[in-house]
C-alpha cells in the first residue's frame, strides 16, 4: 500500500488540513504502517500501540489489498495483555488467528458498525493488475498463504455486509519500483473518493456554527479531563479532606486557602473535593460547582481568562444572555454583580474552585486579588490552592476572609495507600512480609512522603521488567524528586535513544506554551532529517518533509507514551504537550541544556524559529506569529528579528490574532537577555528602523487594536522622511496593498514626528493621579472608579491592579521602590507592596476627603493633606501614624524637599507653607497667589519652588529666601498639575486647556541667537536702550563689530574694526555712541546711527589690551578704559554739537588723546565702572585688577583731579574678573576666578554679601535695579538678587561666557504708610502677617516700590554665538497636544518619558524632541487677531501672550520678519489703518495705535513697530474696526466706542451709552462707511452713525432681534449692506433672516 499511503500523504491530507482550519478544525493523521520495519512490528508493544491509536482517533480508513498481514501468537497476546490489561478482549475475539490488520478494523469499526457509520471507511483495492507486476515484486501484492487468503475473504465480506461506506474494487496499476520500493499508480479516482468521504464528515460533525463556539467547551473539557485525572490518583488524605468537606458543609461564606509544597498533592486534594460538591448529599439540591486548573488548557494562566469562563458559568446559573466584557476591571465588576445574583437565586452554596494560584501569568498575578470580593456574598465558598510562601500566597494572607489548610506531608499509612492503589492499577504489588518488606524499602525514602516521588517511583517499578530483581530496583532508587527524575530519563533514553529523549524533553523545556503532538512530531523529523547540522532558518522553513522522511509513527508514539509521567493530563480532543511540574523543567535544563554542551539550547531556538517561519509562511497560524518573535530573539537572530516585526504585513496580523500585547515585548527582544547577546541585541535596541517601528506601534496600538486593518494606513499617515512610511510606499509601488481595497493620501500631513509615543485607552474612567519610579520602568494612575493600576512604561502593560478604596482616587506616590501610596476622597490612604500585590496598610486619620500625599525619596516618611485643614505625618514602611499639625484652611497639595528634611504644603487661603519635617514647624509662608493654591513641586536641586493657583498663574519661588523670582505665563486655562524632571531641567506643566507645556526648569527665555560666524567666537557685548530702540553690540576675536535691532534680532551693519579681539564694548548713557576696545591697545569712537565706517580711533591709548570700559555723562562724556598695562585711561569727550565739526577725521586731535591716565594697579585692570546712582556731575570710578584689589576713584569729571579715594586690598582669593556698580546704591559687586561674586558697601569698605554658587571661574558682572548677572567659563549665566538670592541660571552656551550686559525697565510707586488698611478677611492670615511684622521690625514711611518690568540679557561667548535672554520670562521649551479634554495630572522622571491623563479618560506617554535653540518665527501659543494690510504684503498675527507677529510676503513666500510685545493680555483684534499703521486691542483694557517703521531693503529688510498713542477703557477689549482715520471697537461689558485719530492730535474717543445696549459681549463689528458701522451682540444687530464736527458723537439707529448668534461679520456682509439700507427695504431683512 506504498502508492496509497504516499498519495494520502503528499495530496489528500494537506488539502484536508487547509479546509478543516478555515473552520478551526485541527486534523492529525496516524500511520502506524509508515517506516515500520518486520522486527519493529513483532515487538511486543506493537499491539498495545496500534490498538491505542485507534480509540484515540475520530476518524478510520482501511486500506485492503490481498495480504492479510501480521498474525501474532497467543505468548505474544497474552505478553502484551499482562502489560495493558484492557486488551483483555482479544482473547475472546471469534477468531484465534486473526491478523493485526483485522484487530484493528474490529476496535475501529467493526465492533460496532452502527456507531461507526460516517467514522469509518474501506477501500479494496481492484487486484486485476497483479499480473502486470514483475515476479521479483509480486509477493508484496499477493497473500501470503491459502490460509490468509481465505481470512482476508472472509474480512472483505464482513466488510461489505457492515453497511459501513466502501469503496469496492478501487482501480490502479503496476507503476514500478522507486528506490526498490514497489508502486501502484492510476489511483486519482481512490484520492478523490477518500478526501470527499472524509471531508462529508468532518463537515457534518464540525458544522462552522458549532466550531465558533467551541472554543469554550473544548477548553472546559480539558479542565475535566484533568480534574478526572487528578480524582483518579487521589489516595488517603482522609484528614485533610474531612476538613475541607466540613467547611464547604457548614455553608459560611468563606475563602479556603490548600496550601502546601510542590508536588504534596493539592491538585488532588482540590479535584477529590470539587468531586465530592458534585454529588448529591443532600437528596434534593446538588450544589453548583465552577473548577479551573491553571496549566490544564493554553491559556489558563491568564487571570481574564479565569474570570471569562467563570462569568460564562454564573451566567447559565441565572439564565441570562451575557456579552462577556473584554477589560480586566470590567470582568472584576462583571464577576462580582454575577456572584451576588447567584447567591440570591441559589438554595446551596456556590463554591468557585481555582487550583494552583502561583502559576498565574507574571504579568497579572500580582493583581491585589482584586478579582476576590473583600465582603463575600452569602452562599460563596471559594476555595483555591497555592504553593506555601509564594508571593501569591503573601497576598492571600493579607485577607481577612481567608482560611489556610495545610496538605502536609503523607504519613505511613497513606504512602502505603498511594504506592498500593498505583501499582494496583497495573495488577502490581509489592511484598510487604516481615522478611522481605519491600513497601518498607519505598516508603523509607527522604522524599516519600511527598505524592509526586512515589507516584513517578512506582511509574519506574511498573515498567521494571526483573520481577526477581526488585528489591535491588529499590535499593538503587534515589531519595528525591530530581533523583528519580534523572533516573527515569536514563531509562527512557536507553529505550529510545538519548538524541531522540534529549532533543524531545528540550524542545518541551524551552517553549514557553508547550507544543501540539503535530508539531513535536514535524520538528523531531525535521531535526533527525537534517541531522542536526548548521542550517539556516531560511533553509530550515524551505525544507518539505516527505512522507518517507518523518520519523515514524510507532517511534514517536511510543515516546509520548513513554514521556507520559511528566506531561500535564489532556482531554481526548487536545493534542497540547506541556511539562507538567516545575522539578521537570529544572531536571531537563540541567541534563539536556546545559551552556557548555554544543550550545544546544541556542540551536533548538534556531530550529524553532525556522519551523515557526515556515508555519507562518503556510498557514498564518497564530501560533506562529506568536511564537517566531521569541525564539528569534532567544536564539540571537537580531537581524531577522528586525525584518519581522519591521514588517507592516506581520505587525497587521499581529493585531489579527489579538496578539498586539506582545508587540512591546517583541521590540524590546524578550527572551533573548542572555550576555552573550549583550552587544548584539543593544545593535538591535539601536536601530533605527527598529526605533521607527516601534514608535509607530506604541503611538497606534490603541486604534490598531480596534482596527487592525488600518495598519498600512497609519504607516502612509507617517512623515515623508519615516522608514515606516517609504516602506508602505513601496508595498503600494509592489501591489501589494495586504489586502485593502484602498488608501487614503493624507497631502498635508505633519512632516515631524509625533511626541506621543504611546496611547493608553482601557479606561472606563478618567485617570485623575499619576506617579512614576524614578528608574522610568513604572507608572501608575489612580481612577475614579477607585482603582489604582500599575503599568510598564515601556511596553504598556498593565502589571497590577490595586482595589481598596470606596471613593475616586485623589493621589499616588511611589514609597522607595517597592511600596505605593494611594490618597482617596473616601478618607483614607492606603500603602500597597508593589512586589507581593497586596495592601499593607490603611492609613485613616482623615475626617475629609485626602487631597494629596508625598513621600521622601527614601522612602521612610509620608506626608499627607486633606480637606479637614490637616497634616498627616506616616511611616513609609508600616503606615504608622507619626504626628499632625493643624492648619486654618482646607489644604490642596503637599512636596518634599529632596533631601527631606522640608515638605511646602499649598492651601485654600492661597498660601505656600514651609515646614521642618524633624521639628514639625513652620518654618516659612510664601503669598503672592490670590488664589487657592492647586499644585507645588520642589525642584530636584532644592533650590525653587514652583506653584500653580486656581487661577492659572504659576509661579517660582526661591526656596531658600520665599521670595518669589519668576512667573510662567503660557496656559490659558487654570494649572491643574506641575511637577519637575528629576535633572531639574525642566518643568512639566499641565492644564484644563488640553495642553501639556515643557519649561526650561530654570527661568530664562532665550529671545535671540546671533552667530557670529564660522569658527569665530563673540568676544564682548553691550545693550542700549533710549526710547524703546533697543540695540545689541557684539564684538569678535577676528576684530568683526555687529550692531542688531534688539527688538526683532535683525543685523542693522557689521563692520571690521581690524583684525584684534574685542575685549570690551560700551554705549554712551545717551545711546548716541558706542565704544569699542581692542586687544592691541585701540579704542574706537564709533557714531552707529551713520552707519558702520562712521568711527574715530583714539589716540595715545593703552600699551597693552584694553580689557574693560565704562562711560557716564553727556557734556562731557567720559569714557574709562582698563588695561593690560596696568593703566586706567580716562578720555572726555564733548558731544557733536557743541564742537559743531563733522564726526570723524575732522575731530579735533585733542579730542582723541587721554585726558588723564591712573596708575595705581598692580596687575592688569580687568574692569571700570562709573557710578550712576545720585551723580550729576561728580562721577566716581572703580577699577579692579588681577592684583586682587579694588579702587574707587573720585573727582574723574575733572582730568586734573582725578584721585583715589579708597584702596579695598585681596577682595578675592584670585584674580577679579570684572567689578560692576549699582545704578540704585552705593555697592559694587565684583567676580573672580575664586568661583565667587562679592557685594561691597562702599561707604563701609565692608563685603556685604558673598554670593557663592558659580563652578568654574566667573568672567563678567553686571549689577543694575538690584539685580546681579554673571558668567562663567563653564558656559552658564546666573541671576541673582542682591542679596545673593539665585533667581535662575540660563543654559545655552556650549563654551565659556566671556561677556554679559543688562537692561531693566522698572515702574517706581510711592507707597505711603498711612493707606487706609484693608479689612481682615482671614484670622489666620492676620496672625501670621503680625508674626511677621513682630519678627522684622523695620518699618518704612513713603517707601518707593519698584515693579520690574522687563529685563533683557546679553551673552557673548566663545562658542561663537551671541545672545538676548528674557531672565524672568518662562522659557517654554514645547507644547504638546493630543488629548481632548482637561489634563488633570502629569507625572515625569525625565522628559523622555512624560506621563499625562485626561478627563478624555486616556493617558499618554509623550516623548518630545526638545530643540535647545529657539525657531524664529515658530508660534507656540493660540494665534486670537489676524490682520492682513491693505496692500497684501504684510501680515499681522496676535497671540494669547500679548505678542503681535509681522510676516513679510517676499517673492511670493510669508517670511518671518520679527515679534513685539504689543499687550499685557490676550490680542483680541488687529486692523490695518493703511500700509504701515494698524490698531491693536487686547483683553488689557488697551486700545493702541501703532507704526511699522521699516529699514533696510531685500534679504536686510527690518522693522520696528512704535507706540503712536493708545485709549485705556474699563473692559476688555473683544473686537475692532478700523477705517480711514476712526477706530470703532468693542468691550466685554457691551459698550461700543469710536476713535477719532487725528494726525499730530490726541484723538477724540466716544462711547455709546448703557442705555442703547444690552451689557453683552459684543462679539463684532465692521465699518460701512465713515459714518456708520454695525456691531453684534447676543442675538442682536446694531446700527451706529458717527457724526464728527466740534466733536465726535456716537448715536445707535435702530436694533434687530431674534437673529442668530453671529461670531465673524465676513460671513454675514450681505446682512450688513441689508441692514444698512433698512430705511428703503426692511422687509428684505426678516425675508433674509427666514431663509437663512
Amino acid at each position: 500500500m506504498h502508492g496509497e499511503r504516499d498519495l494520502l500523504t503528499r495530496f489528500v491530507m494537506p488539502e484536508i488540513r487547509a479546509r478543516a482550519k478555515k473552520i478551526f478544525v485541527n486534523v492529525y493523521e496516524v500511520d502506524l504502517r509508515w517506516g515500520v520495519t518486520e522486527q519493529d512490528t513483532r515487538n511486543n508493544k506493537t499491539l498495545d500501540i496500534c490498538l491505542g491509536e485507534i480509540k484515540r482517533c475520530q476518524y478510520f480508513l482501511g486500506l485492503l489489498g490481498d495480504r492479510y498481514g501480521w498474525v501474532p501468537d497467543k505468548n505474544f497476546i497474552l505478553q502484551s495483555i499482562s502489560k495493558n490489561d484492557e486488551l483483555g478482549w482479544i482473547l475472546d475475539y471469534e477468531n484465534d488467528c486473526a491478523s493485526v490488520t483485522e484487530l484493528e478494523m474490529y476496535l475501529a469499526a467493526l465492533k460496532s458498525p452502527g456507531s461507526a457509520q460516517e467514522k469509518a471507511f474501506f477501500y479494496i483495492r481492484d487486484n486485476s493488475f497483479i499480473k502486470d507486476i514483475p515476479k521479483k515484486y509480486r509477493k508484496d501484492f499477493v497473500s501470503e498463504s491459502n490460509q490468509a487468503s481465505d481470512q482476508m475473504k472472509k474480512l472483505k465480506d464482513r466488510i461489505q455486509s457492515s453497511g459501513l461506506e466502501t469503496y469496492d474494487q478501487y482501480p490502479c496499476h503496476w507503476a514500478g519500483a522507486l528506490n526498490g520500493v514497489p508502486l501502484v499508480g492510476g489511483l486519482e479516482q481512490f484520492g478523490f473518493r477518500v478526501l470527499n468521504n472524509l471531508w462529508t464528515a468532518i463537515e457534518k460533525h464540525y458544522p462552522p456554527e458549532v466550531t465558533f463556539m467551541d472554543d469554550d467547551s473544548h477548553i472546559t473539557a480539558q479542565h475535566e479531563a484533568y480534574k478526572q485525572n487528578m480524582t483518579d490518583n487521589f489516595i488517603g488524605r482522609s484528614k485533610v479532606l474531612r476538613q475541607c468537606s466540613n467547611m464547604i458543609e457548614k455553608g459560611e461564606s468563606a475563602v479556603i486557602v490548600l496550601t502546601g509544597k510542590p508536588g504534596s498533592g493539592k491538585s488532588a486534594l482540590m479535584a477529590k473535593v470539587i468531586d465530592y460538591c458534585q454529588k448529591d448529599k443532600t437528596g434534593g439540591h446538588i450544589a453548583p460547582v465552577f473548577y479551573h486548573f491553571l496549566g490544564a488548557a493554553s491559556g489558563s494562566s491568564n487571570i481574564s481568562a479565569i474570570l471569562r469562563r467563570c462569568i460564562l458559568f454564573l451566567g447559565q446559573l441565572t439564565h441570562e444572555q451575557l456579552s462577556v466584557p473584554q477589560e480586566y476591571k470590567n470582568l472584576v465588576v462583571k464577576f462580582h454583580e454575577l456572584l451576588n445574583s447567584v447567591s440570591l437565586s441559589q438554595q446551596c452554596p456556590l463554591v468557585v474552585c481555582i487550583d494552583g494560584l502561583d502559576l498565574l501569568e507574571s504579568d497579572t498575578k500580582f493583581q491585589d486579588l482584586m478579582w476576590l470580593p473583600d465582603s463575600l456574598p452569602k452562599n460563596v465558598i471559594f476555595f483555591v490552592s497555592a504553593v506555601e510562601n509564594t508571593k501569591i500566597f503573601k497576598a492571600l494572607k493579607q485577607q481577612k476572609t481567608c482560611h489556610f489548610i495545610t496538605v502536609d506531608s503523607l504519613d505511613l499509612t497513606e504512602k502505603v495507600d498511594v504506592v498500593r492503589c498505583i501499582l494496583g492499577q497495573h495488577n502490581k504489588s509489592l511484598d510487604e512480609s516481615a522478611f522481605n518488606n519491600q513497601m518498607k524499602l519505598l516508603v523509607s525514602k527522604r522524599q516519600a512522603t511527598n505524592p509526586l516521588f512515589l507516584s513517578m517511583a512506582c511509574e519506574e517499578l511498573r515498567v521494571f521488567g526483573q520481577f526477581e530483581k526488585v528489591n535491588e530496583k529499590l535499593k538503587s532508587l534515589p531519595h528525591t524528586i530530581p533523583g528519580i527524575i534523572q533516573e527515569v530519563l536514563a531509562r527512557i533514553e536507553s529505550e529510545h535513544g538519548n538524541d531522540l529523549v534529549s532533543l524531545a524533553l528540550s524542545l518541551l523545556v524551552i517553549v514557553r506554551e508547550g507544543l501540539h503532538e503535530e508539531e513535536l512530531h514535524r520538528l523531531l523529523s525535521l531535526t533527525f532529517d537534517t541531522g542536526q547540522s548548521d542550517i539556516s532558518i531560511y533553509h530550515l522553513h524551505q525544507m518539505a518533509l516527505l512522507p518517507d522522511r518523518m520519523l515514524p509513527q510507532n517511534k514517536f508514539i511510543t515516546l509520548l507514551r513513554s514521556l507520559k509521567m511528566f506531561l500535564r493530563p489532556t482531554s481526548s480532543n487536545s493534542s497540547l504537550l506541556v511539562l507538567c511540574h516545575y522539578d521537570v523543567i529544572q531536571e531537563g535544563k540541567q541534563r539536556y541544556l546545559k551552556a557548555s554542551v554544543n550550545c544546544t539550547e541556542l540551536k533548538l531556538h534556531w530550529l524553532l524559529a525556522g519551523f515557526f517561519t515556515g508555519q507562518l509562511v503556510e498557514t498564518r497560524s497564530k501560533r506562529a506569529y506568536s511564537e517566531l518573535p521569541y525564539h528569534l530573539a532567544c536564539c540571537g537572530a537580531f537581524d531577522l528579528l528586525e525584518d519581522v516585526v519591521c514588517d507592516l504585513e506581520f505587525l497587521e496580523m499581529k493585531f489579527k490574532h489579538k496578539l498586539s500585547h506582545q508587540l512591546m515585548d517583541d521590540f524590546i527582544a524578550k527572551g533573548g537577555e542572555k550576555k552573550s547577546f549583550e552587544k548584539a541585541r543593544q545593535k538591535y535596541m539601536d536601530s533605527s528602523r527598529l526605533q521607527q517601528y516601534r514608535k509607530f506601534i506604541s503611538q497606534n496600538i490603541h486604534i490598531l487594536q480596534q482596527y487592525p486593518t488600518l495598519v498600512l494606513q497609519q504607516a502612509l499617515n507617517q512623515p515623508d522622511s519615516s522608514l515606516v512610511y517609504l516602506e508602505a510606499r513601496m508595498l503600494l509601488g509592489d501591489g501589494k496593498v495586504l489586502g485593502h481595497n484602498a488608501v487614503i493620501e493624507w497631502d498635508n500631513k505633519p512632516q515631524h514626528a509625533d511626541p506621543c509615543q504611546m496611547t493608553l485607552t482601557s479606561f472606563k474612567e478618567a485617570v485623575m493621579c499619576l506617579a512614576v519610579l524614578p528608574d522610568e520602568t513604572q507608572l501608575a494612575g489612580g481612577l475614579t472608579d477607585t482603582t489604582i493600576k500599575l503599568f510598564d512604561i515601556q511596553t504598556g502593560k498593565m502589571l497590577s491592579s490595586f482595589l481598596g478604596h470606596s471613593n475616586s482616587i485623589t493621589d499616588v506616590c511611589f514609597v522607595g521602590q517597592n511600596r505605593l501610596c494611594s490618597a482617596s476622597k473616601d478618607k483614607t490612604l492606603c500603602l500597597w507592596n508593589l512586589h507581593e500585590g497586596h495592601r499593607i496598610s490603611i492609613l485613616k486619620r482623615h475626617t475629609r476627603q485626602v487631597s494629596s500625599v508625598c513621600s521622601n525619596t527614601s522612602g521612610d516618611t509620608l506626608v499627607s493633606v486633606g480637606w479637614d485643614s490637616t497634616i498627616h505625618v506616616w511611616s513609609g514602611k508600616d503606615g504608622k501614624h507619626q504626628f499632625e499639625i493643624n492648619d486654618s484652611r482646607p489644604i490642596n497639595c503637599v512636596a518634599f524637599h529632596i533631601e527631606g528634611k522640608f515638605f511646602v504644603t499649598g492651601s485654600w487661603d492661597s498660601t505656600l507653607k514651609i515646614y521642618d519635617v524633624y521639628s514639625m514647624k513652620r518654618k516659612a509662608v510664601l503669598r503672592g497667589h490670590t488664589s487657592s493654591v492647586r499644585d507645588v513641586s520642589y525642584s530636584p536641586s532644592g533650590t525653587h519652588i514652583a506653584s500653580a493657583s486656581m487661577d492659572g498663574e504659576v509661579k517660582i519661588w526661591s526656596a531658600q529666601h520665599g521670595t518669589q523670582v519668576g512667573q510662567l505665563k503660557g496656559h490659558s486655562l487654570p494649572v491643574n498639575k506641575l511637577t519637575f524632571t528629576l535633572s531639574g531641567r525642566e518643568l512639566i506643566t499641565v492644564s484644563d486647556d488640553q495642553k501639556i507645556k515643557v519649561w526650561s526648569g530654570d527661568l530664562g527665555k532665550t529671545n535671540h541667537v546671533f552667530n557670529t560666524g564660522p569658527n569665530v567666537g563673540a568676544s564682548s557685548t553691550a545693550l542700549s536702550d533710549v526710547g524703546g530702540n533697543r540695540l545689541l553690540a557684539v564684538g569678535c576675536h577676528n576684530g568683526d563689530l555687529h550692531l542688531y535691532d534688539a527688538n526683532s534680532g535683525h543685523l542693522i551693519w557689521k563692520n571690521q574694526l581690524g583684525d584684534k579681539r574685542i575685549g570690551s564694548l560700551v554705549f554712551s548713557p545717551d545711546g548716541l555712541y558706542l565704544f569699542a576696545g581692542c586687544s592691541d591697545g585701540s579704542i574706537y569712537w564709533i557714531n552707529h546711527k551713520n552707519g558702520p565706517v562712521d568711527y574715530v580711533k583714539l589716540q595715545d591709548g593703552p600699551t597693552g589690551a584694553v580689557l574693560s570700559l565704562a562711560c557716564a555723562g553727556a557734556s562731557p562724556r567720559i569714557l574709562a578704559a582698563g588695561s593690560e598695562d596696568c593703566c586706567v585711561y580716562l578720555y572726555h569727550l564733548p558731544t557733536y554739537k557743541k564742537q559743531k565739526v563733522a564726526f570723524g577725521k575732522q575731530v579735533p586731535e585733542v579730542i582723541k588723546k587721554p585726558s588723564a591716565i591712573l596708575k595705581q594697579h598692580e596687575g592688569a585692570v580687568t574692569g571700570c565702572d562709573f557710578n550712576l546712582f545720585d551723580a550729576i556731575w561728580d562721577y566716581k570710578l572703580v577699577t579692579c585688577s588681577r592684583d586682587k584689589s579694588v579702587i574707587i576713584w573720585s573727582d574723574v569729571n575733572d582730568p586734573k583731579s582725578a584721585k583715589v579715594e579708597k584702596i579695598l586690598h585681596n577682595c578675592h582669593n584670585d584674580w577679579i574678573n570684572d567689578v560692576s556698580w549699582s545704578d540704585t546704591g552705593n555697592y559694587i559687586v565684583t567676580a573672580s576666578n575664586d568661583f565667587t561674586l562679592k557685594v561691597w558697601d562702599i561707604n563701609k569698605e565692608t563685603c556685604k554679601t558673598e554670593i557663592k554658587g558659580h563652578e568654574a571661574a566667573i568672567t563678567s558682572v553686571c549689577y543694575r535695579q538690584g539685580c546681579i548677572v554673571s558668567s562663567d567659563y563653564s558656559g552658564l549665566i546666573k541671576v541673582w538678587s542682591h542679596k545673593g538670592v539665585e533667581t535662575t541660571t540660563l543654559r545655552g552656551h556650549s563654551g565659556p561666557v566671556v561677556g554679559v550686559d543688562v537692561l531693566i525697565q522698572v515702574d517706581k510707586v510711592n507707597k505711603d504708610e498711612n493707606e487706609e488698611e484693608e479689612e481682615i478677611a482671614d484670622w489666620s492670615v492676620e496672625v501670621e502677617k503680625e508674626e511677621w511684622q513682630t519678627e522684622h521690625k523695620a518699618k518704612t514711611i513713603n517707601k518707593q516700590v519698584v515693579n520690574v518690568v522687563d529685563v533683557l540679557v546679553a551673552s557673548a561667548s566663545e562658542d561663537g554665538t551671541a545672545r538676548l535672554w528674557r531672565p524672568l520670562e518662562g522659557n517654554e521649551i514645547t507644547t504638546l497636544s493630543g488629548h481632548s479634554d482637561c489634563v488633570v495630572s502629569a507625572a515625569a522622571a525625565s522628559t523622555k518619558n512624560i506621563c499625562t491623563s485626561s478627563l478624555d479618560k486616556t493617558v499618554k506617554i509623550w516623548s518630545p524632541d526638545l530643540k535647545s535653540e529657539p525657531v524664529i518665527g515658530q508660534l507656540d501659543g493660540p494665534i486670537t487677531a489676524l490682520a492682513i494690510a491693505p496692500d497684501g504684503y504684510s501680515l499681522l498675527c496676535g497671540d494669547r501672550e500679548g505678542n503681535i507677529t509681522l510676516w513679510l510676503n517676499i517673492d511670493g513666500k510669508w517670511v518671518y520678519n520679527h515679534t513685539h510685545r504689543q499687550h499685557e493680555e490676550c490680542v483680541s483684534a488687529i486692523s490695518f489703518m493703511d500700509e504701515g499703521r494698524f490698531c491693536s486691542a487686547g483683553e488689557d483694557c488697551e486700545v493702541k495705535r501703532t507704526e511699522i517703521v521699516y529699514t533696510g531693503q531685500g534679504a536686510n529688510l527690518h522693522s520696528t513697530m512704535r507706540l503712536l498713542e493708545k485709549k485705556i477703557v474699563g473692559s476688555p477689549v473683544s473686537c475692532l474696526s478700523t477705517i480711514r482715520s476712526q477706530c470703532a471697537f468693542g468691550t466685554w461689558q457691551g459698550l461700543v466706542y469710536c476713535w477719532e485719530i487725528r494726525t499730530g492730535k490726541t484723538g477724540h474717543l466716544v462711547s455709546s451709552r448703557e442705555e442703547d445696549t444690552d451689557k453683552n459681549w459684543v462679539e463684532d463689528l465692521v465699518f460701512q462707511d465713515d459714518h456708520s458701522f454695525v456691531s453684534c451682540a447676543s442675538n442682536k444687530i446694531y446700527l451706529w452713525k458717527v457724526t464728527s464736527a466740534v466733536y465726535l458723537t456716537l448715536q445707535r439707529q435702530f436694533c434687530i432681534s431674534g437673529v442668530s448668534s453671529i461670531e465673524c461679520f465676513a460671513e454675514f456682509l450681505l446682512e450688513f449692506l441689508l441692514v444698512y439700507s433698512w430705511l428703503k427695504h426692511p422687509s428684505l431683512v426678516w425675508c433674509l433672516k427666514k431663509t437663512r
